[in-house]
């Protein structure tokens, strides 16, 4: 339902090679918490090519898994 990476060193590959993979494989939604610009990077509607609808959020921003919306969580949250 959701896969969520943490990239500090390993962005590129991140959002490059693994996230063709996930999207290939149908994971409805992957995140990437980027480490070095304190912000979530939201993909969803995978597809052959990648994710349809790519987003990125910082604080103040909050963001919920598309299966759990009542579950949000702060970005600033995360960077403490």
């Amino acid at each position: 339902m959701l896969l969520v990476e943490v990239a500090q060193s390993s962005l590129i590959r991140d959002s490059g090679q693994k996230m063709q993979i996930y999207a290939q494989a149908g994971v409805p939604e992957y995140w990437i918490v980027d480490v070095e610009h304190r912000a979530v990077i939201v993909h969803r509607q995978p597809g052959p090519l990648g994710y349809a609808d790519v987003q990125t959020h910082n604080a103040p921003a909050s963001v919920a898994p598309l299966a759990a919306p009542e579950c949000q969580v702060e970005i600033a949250w995360l960077f403490r």
